[in-house]
């Protein structure tokens, strides 16, 4: 039997030799970083959503057929002032902010309206040249030593592109160059904004910032969640699914100090859309057409290319965005027998959606626009201004 999650009690700085089973080629040489939640409680206090722990970094440096294997706490300001107040005083994902037991409930209040941003990254580790990120889904990076893995600084990303808010999936090319997709929350005018980051030698920072496009939201009080996105050679592409962000919700809820997870919604109204847009001109292709399929909710994409005249995309697909409420900690908190499913999760299928690039308006109403070497994927043009996709199941096994 064992636990899905449990927190870290202790650091190790000085790395440690690991248990190898089996052999590991004396060829493999470098290092394996990874980042997750570590901490679930602070105090008194618990995190309520698995993805809300403090971030914790590891390191595994192989070498000579051993793994040497470190760990460190992310020392982000959420982290220092929960350690220090000894209680969770960032609002994340899927927790709430808890109040100063020591201050009168007027104090509580006031404090809300000052309520600063988590920047807890538990998410992924990014490279921009040769440094290396802590991220997640906020506007804040965390640059860390490779070494010692210790926490060196702290980049806003607002600082260098204007966005509020970013995908910590990120996509790079030939040149090492970040591509990635975010949000600009603007008064009048939120955008999705797809963006390139480059170190650079000249200026005051060490870091460039490129907007690439600034893509229109259809309903602009609540756009798309946006896990990650899929990059070819010479496009973006991105999926507006039906699990919405309620931006005045959001707006509420930093003043609030409530959790992000109380500001989505699962729209079953709405279908499921398909966005492509030129690398080189940041203009969407076919932007008079509008690729559609059935709801569902992608987090995770797994491939995608460019395939005459199409482009190819694989992904993990839920029926719903429930899957998210699946990881709150009351959900997690038993025991799982050895070698069976980790978990009670809703079910996923890998799907591969196929995307036609050249539409032409003599195509007759109810044609299916691709050729047989995908027959078990659909575009069938429905209107003069709609493709519908159909995907083809690759697995009905996906995690």
């Amino acid at each position: 039997m064992f636990k899905l999650f449990r927190s870290v009690k202790e650091e190790i700085t000085t790395p440690i030799e690991g248990d190898v089973i089996g052999d590991l080629p004396e060829w493999i040489i470098g290092s394996v970083y990874r980042n997750g939640p570590g901490l679930f409680e602070v105090g008194d206090t618990k995190f309520f959503h698995w993805f809300d722990g403090m971030a914790i970094i590891q390191r595994f440096d192989i070498k000579n057929g051993k793994v040497n294997y470190q760990r460190k706490f992310l020392e982000s300001e959420a982290y220092k002032a929960n350690i220090t107040a000894n209680r969770i005083v960032f609002a994340e994902f899927g927790t709430r902010a808890y109040p100063d037991p020591n201050k009168n409930i007027i104090v509580n209040l006031l404090s809300k309206f000052i309520a600063k941003r988590t920047d807890n990254c538990p998410v992924n580790i990014i490279r921009i040249g040769k440094e290396l990120f802590a991220v997640s889904e906020t506007n804040y990076l965390h640059r860390f030593d490779p070494n010692t893995l210790e926490t060196l600084e702290r980049l806003n990303l607002s600082d260098l592109v204007d966005v509020n808010q970013a995908s910590a999936h990120v996509h790079y090319d030939q040149t090492g160059t970040i591509h990635n997709i975010g949000y600009s929350y603007g008064v009048k005018t939120p955008k999705y904004c797809l963006y390139t980051i480059t170190p650079t030698t000249s200026g005051t920072s060490k870091y460039s910032g490129k907007l690439i496009a600034a893509l229109g939201i259809d309903n602009k009080l609540k756009p798309s969640y946006i896990h990650s996105f899929f990059m070819t050679e010479n496009f973006y592409i991105y999926i507006e699914q039906p699990l919405v962000i309620n931006a005045l919700k959001v707006a509420s809820a930093e003043i609030r100090q409530l959790p992000m997870s109380d500001c989505l919604e699962w729209r079953k109204d709405l279908k499921t859309r398909f966005h492509i847009v030129d690398r080189k001109t940041g203009i969407e292709l076919n932007s008079n057409y509008v690729y559609e399929g059935v709801p569902f909710m992608m987090i995770n994409q797994g491939n995608a290319f460019e395939d005459g005249g199409n482009i190819v995309l694989d992904l993990c697909a839920f029926k719903d965005g429930e899957v998210l409420n699946s990881y709150f900690m009351c959900n997690l908190a038993f025991e799982i027998p050895d070698g069976s499913p980790e978990g009670n999760f809703p079910p996923s299928t890998y799907q591969r959606f196929v995307l036609p690039l050249n539409l032409g308006k003599t195509t007759p109403i109810g044609t299916n626009l691709l050729s047989a070497a995908f027959s078990k994927s659909l575009a069938v043009r429905t209107s003069d201004t709609k493709i519908s996709l159909t995907s083809e199941a690759l697995s009905y096994e996906c995690l």
